[in-house]
């Protein structure tokens, strides 16, 4: 796993928190998570933890938009589709909102971000995931997101899959940065949380 921009010092509490292969959950370390801004290595397919499952997890830099870049999909010139709230005024050059124009250099005629039911597909993967780990005892809604319960020893296991939704939620692109990428981590994290039992 790769965990980019991260002190010494908290590379080195990791390590004593997850020695034993588990984690001691406590009231400040109950949203564990990456850090903000976790899109850069969401493009690399460098962010989360490898676990292994039906589907492939694809190779770092092997993202089918990795020639894209950061000013190509969100400084392009905007467009007069008004996609998920964004208008003419609202998307693309100093906006820093994504445009569509972007997108159609590579998918013509494409009118939506959700192209061929990707978005929606990732955001009923984000649920189900969700609704897992409240099931495996695992994990309850806080103030904004999910967070671990405090007062856990829990697996190494369910903690990689918690990392994994977190890293996902966080990248706030529904998959777009990375498809193959988040796909993978969705699908496996929930087929290996369905292998595994509920935390008593």
């Amino acid at each position: 796993m790769y965990r980019l921009g991260q002190s010494e010092r908290g590379r080195r509490q990791r390590q004593i928190c997850i020695r034993d292969k588990t984690y001691i959950v406590t009231s400040s370390n109950k949203g564990i998570g990456p850090h903000y801004g976790v899109n850069a290595t969401f493009m690399k397919g460098i962010q989360g933890y490898a676990i292994t499952g039906d589907v492939a997890i694809p190779g770092v830099n092997q993202n089918p938009h990795a020639a894209s870049s950061c000013t190509k999909c969100h400084m392009g010139e905007p467009n007069t589709n008004s996609q998920a709230g964004f208008g003419y005024d609202a998307n693309g050059s100093h906006t820093f909102n994504p445009t569509l124009n972007a997108c159609i250099t590579c998918h013509p005629g494409l009118t939506t971000f959700d192209r061929n039911g990707f978005q929606t597909e990732i955001l009923a993967l984000e649920d189900q995931l969700k609704e897992l780990m409240f099931a495996k005892n695992m994990a309850v809604m806080g103030s904004r997101r999910p967070e671990l319960k405090a007062g856990q020893v829990l697996p190494k296991a369910y903690v990689e899959i918690f990392w994994n939704y977190a890293s996902v939620t966080s990248d706030h692109s529904i998959g777009i940065h990375n498809p193959p990428y988040t796909e993978a981590m969705l699908k496996n994290a929930i087929q290996k949380l369905n292998s595994l039992p509920a935390i008593p």
